[in-house]
């Protein structure tokens, strides 16, 4: 990546924006049936085998929708969030930014299930925030390796003159 470039955090804004909620959907249903053999919010299985069962109705697509919109204005404020404070492709900044996107969605479900009542999120509030968080973890892993709009400035050591 370009570190002079005028606006370098553009890939992870999108990313986040648009690519969290889809892959956090996706971690959901690959636990669900890769690790505890359930059925997850579209697949289910039947007699052995795992056919595509569309188990979504209007609500749901209603509040995926909902969710969707919400996290537009989550990844829009982690991209800002990142930006000021010039974060980089590093463990302690993947974990930060993992963080900020908990507290975001905790207070968004906080806000929904306040509102909606215990339905708003089909009693996934907490799985989805942690799959949430886990997904702005992996996209914020995935970016390239100079994320910042200052190069890198090397720590240098000297001598010291006796």
């Amino acid at each position: 990546m370009n570190t002079l470039e005028a606006h370098p955090y553009r890939a992870f804004t999108l990313a986040v924006m648009l690519l969290a909620l889809p892959l956090a959907l996706l971690l959901h249903e690959a636990v669900s049936f890769g690790l505890l053999q359930r059925p997850g919010l579209w697949l289910a299985p039947a007699g052995g085998v795992w056919p595509s069962e569309n188990t979504a109705d209007a609500a749901t697509a209603w509040v995926f929708g909902v969710l969707f919109f919400f996290s537009l204005l989550i990844g829009s404020g982690l991209a800002r969030l990142a930006c000021n404070k010039m974060l980089r492709r590093r463990l302690r900044h993947i974990l930060f930014l993992c963080g900020a996107a908990a507290c975001a969605a905790s207070m968004l479900s906080l806000i929904l299930l306040g509102i909606l009542g215990e339905a708003a999120l089909g009693g996934y509030a907490q799985t989805a925030v942690c799959y949430y968080t886990a997904a702005v973890g992996i996209l914020s892993a995935l970016l390239p390796r100079q994320l910042t709009r200052a190069p890198e400035q090397p720590v240098t050591f000297h001598k010291t003159k006796r």
